[in-house]
């Protein structure tokens, strides 16, 4: 057998192993996964709060979903977070937020070091939807891939359409003081390999 003849039957037996390395799918571990970020209150006061409820995958073309329940919302207050839930997000009308966008999976499955990647998304949230820019460490391994984010991503709840009388009924429940309408959020993300 020629060199080339055996270096076409090598090719062909490891592209399958290849092939099915780039086109797996992905599943967010969510007991290792977080959502949280951080209001304003007097400009400056910081309240860190975070999300109990979080779903999502990466397909084999490498497009992402990632579902918040914002009624699960976690203040540390358990009032707090039902104010925050009914008043504010409005849960009744606006269940969750959705983060959607594509990332290159064949290159994050190459991987071999942790690598800062510059991604693009589209956050859904109160009925409007908004591109978004995030800066994300990306860490590949046999079994996950684990995103977060290097510097948070600042969400301006009156660029989506969230009225000020949200954030107005909200600040009743705690004296009249001033909320910022803008939230820096931050994400851990674990994907598992399926």
């Amino acid at each position: 057998m020629s060199l080339f003849s055996r270096l076409l039957l090598s090719f062909m037996a490891l592209a399958p192993i290849s092939a099915q390395a780039v086109h797996q799918h992905y599943v967010l571990d969510p007991k290792v996964s977080s959502v949280n970020f951080s209001t304003i209150k007097l400009q400056y006061f910081l309240e860190p709060a975070k999300f109990e409820v979080i779903s999502g995958n990466i397909n084999a073309d490498g497009e992402f979903k990632i579902d918040i329940d914002l009624s699960s919302v976690d203040t540390g207050v358990k009032i707090r977070n039902q104010r925050v839930s009914d008043l504010f997000f409005k849960t009744d009308e606006y269940p969750k937020a959705m983060l959607t966008g594509t990332i290159d999976l064949a290159e994050v499955s190459a991987l071999t070091e942790p690598t800062i990647k510059e991604v693009k998304g589209k956050l859904e949230f109160y009925g409007s939807s908004k591109s978004v820019k995030m800066s994300l460490l990306v860490v590949n391994t046999p079994q996950y891939i684990a995103v977060s984010t290097v510097s948070p991503v600042v969400v301006n709840a009156v660029s989506f359409g969230v009225p000020n009388t949200n954030l107005e009924e909200l600040a009743k429940t705690v004296g009249g003081i001033p909320i910022s309408p803008a939230v820096a959020v931050n994400a851990a993300l674990v994907f598992k390999r399926k």
